[in-house]
């Protein structure tokens, strides 16, 4: 909590914040303002291949289709119209449950983006993050993928790839996403130095690496973006 309530980091959390937008001035969210939120700390040793995470995204698992207000904020995709989805658009999103089931170690905040602080110096092949850019192409295509599993629109089915209910994350994987081209289109983000701060969006797709194949650790303290809102209090 001290590195969180630290100035600089509250400067980086509120100069991010501002790329989102509310158009709707009546809503109790205030971006320039965080909540109290524990997260980890987390020490990749050298030579590590157990803490590796394939190409997923948090905050939620199956709640982004089953619960009401969280699906509206995708309702341009569901509508045919994905080229209008607006990923910056905290309105719909600030108060979509993320844990229905509330399983234990499911996060029940909404972030507005993920982050880390780097305590180490670490790039690529060092067991770094990696990340697709392209939010909102990856995203429509996620959330329309359970319909057209077999390349043909079927609304009928029941399947939902990648989600597992109560696990609070979504997989991505060569199966069941294969347009999503993961080898050529996920990258190692560049190398970072202590004090360097990471964020990225809550429906940004991402990985870590698998092994962090130096002689030296890969240390990171994680600190994410919880914006002042009805349902992160």
């Amino acid at each position: 909590m001290e590195a969180r309530s630290h100035p600089e980091i509250l400067k980086a959390m509120d100069a991010t914040s501002q790329l989102w937008h509310v158009d709707d001035d009546t809503l109790p969210i205030d971006r320039s303002s965080q909540v109290a939120y524990c997260d980890r700390f987390r020490i990749r040793k050298a030579g590590d291949k157990a803490y590796s995470l394939k190409a997923h995204l948090d905050s939620s698992s199956t709640e982004r289709w089953e619960d009401p207000e969280y699906r509206s904020y995708y309702q341009e995709i569901f509508d045919g119209k994905w080229e209008e989805y607006d990923p910056w658009k905290m309105d719909r999103r600030g108060d979509a449950k993320v844990d229905m089931y509330q399983e234990l170690g499911s996060c029940s905040g909404f972030r507005s983006f993920q982050g880390w602080l780097s305590m180490s110096e670490c790039g690529p092949g060092e067991g770094t993050l990696r990340v697709m850019p392209s939010l909102k192409l990856s995203t429509a295509y996620i959330m329309l993928r359970p319909f057209f599993l077999n390349e043909h629109l079927d609304v009928t089915q029941s399947t939902f790839p990648g989600p597992i209910p109560a696990r609070g994350q979504i997989y991505a994987n060569p199966k069941y996403h294969p347009h999503l081209a993961h080898d050529r289109a996920i990258m190692s983000i560049p190398k970072v130095y202590p004090g360097d701060f990471i964020f990225w969006h809550a429906d940004t797709l991402h990985e870590v690496e698998d092994e962090n194949k130096v002689v030296k650790d890969s240390s990171v303290l994680y600190v994410a973006n919880v914006p002042l809102g009805k349902y992160n209090i």
